[in-house]
């Protein structure tokens, strides 16, 4: 029975050998890149010749994401209830600014997920030297929320009316 490989391995295949790298040295960066035995040339031959954007490969693609969004989505829940609320607690009793205490807890999930502060800084700094978009601008469906009852948007924070 022939081994399933993921779909990131097979993506990082194709792309290798497109890059003009030979099957060997694809095989080489595969086990260095994921720490798993390559697959065969032949496995990998076929990934090349099935493997371009179309709809048979998008199908993989969706499936992948709905399985990781569920799961981001149970984790961020587990986060927020976990981590976020004990610290705004915290930082309520301590007569801390809680805003600023939930902000200083999002920075530290995100450094953490990225994998340092470096990172982190790094993305930080190249996001601020985009240009500002403005809400209208997003595609409908990735605008934000309108703002909580008896709460208006003012400069991107919310006010009470």
């Amino acid at each position: 029975m022939p081994k399933v490989y993921p779909l990131e391995v097979r993506l990082f295949a194709v792309e290798k050998k497109r890059q003009g790298h030979s099957w060997d040295k694809v095989a080489d960066l595969i086990r260095e890149e994921f720490k798993i035995q390559p697959p065969s040339r032949r496995q990998m031959g076929l990934w090349l010749k099935g493997l371009s954007l179309t709809e048979s490969t998008q199908q993989p693609f969706l499936e992948d994401a709905k399985k990781k969004a569920e799961h981001a989505k149970v984790q961020a829940l587990d986060q927020t209830v976990h981590g976020l609320l004990p610290c705004l607690l915290a930082a309520r009793d301590a007569g801390e600014d809680i805003e600023y205490s939930g902000w200083r807890w999002f920075f530290q999930v995100l450094e953490r997920a990225l994998g340092g502060r470096d990172k982190f800084n790094r993305f930080i700094k190249r996001y601020f030297q985009e240009p500002e978009v403005s809400n209208e601008s997003l595609p409908t469906g990735t605008q934000p929320e309108a703002s909580p009852p008896g709460m208006e948007r003012k400069r991107g924070d919310f006010k009470e009316v």
